[in-house]
């Protein structure tokens, strides 16, 4: 996503569980997928939201569906490497 780009090195709360508008790193049990979106949750339903506007967003019921995810954890920080950024683009033209 434009806001965390490739080479994002993301620092994340292991064993906390996050709050509501927290970015999260989370991993999908069905497909294995490790994804980096915003939380939400409204009673048993919990939404991860897409940062991309291209991205895929997720929802389920986390008491009818408890195993969806293997793990998700709050992001605390994240660092960007602009000079790698630079580069990047700077070698793409």
């Amino acid at each position: 996503s434009p806001e965390f780009p490739q080479g994002t090195v993301i620092l994340v709360a292991g064993g906390e569980f996050p709050q509501r508008g927290d970015t999260v790193v989370a991993k999908i049990r069905s497909t294995g997928q490790v994804v980096v979106k915003q939380y939400s949750r409204k009673d048993n339903l919990i939404h991860l939201d897409s940062i991309n506007p291209d991205g895929q967003n997720f929802e389920w019921n986390c008491k009818e569906n408890p195993g969806y995810l293997d793990w998700m954890y709050p992001v605390i920080e994240a660092n960007i490497n602009l000079r790698k950024q630079r580069w990047a683009r700077h070698n793409s033209i």
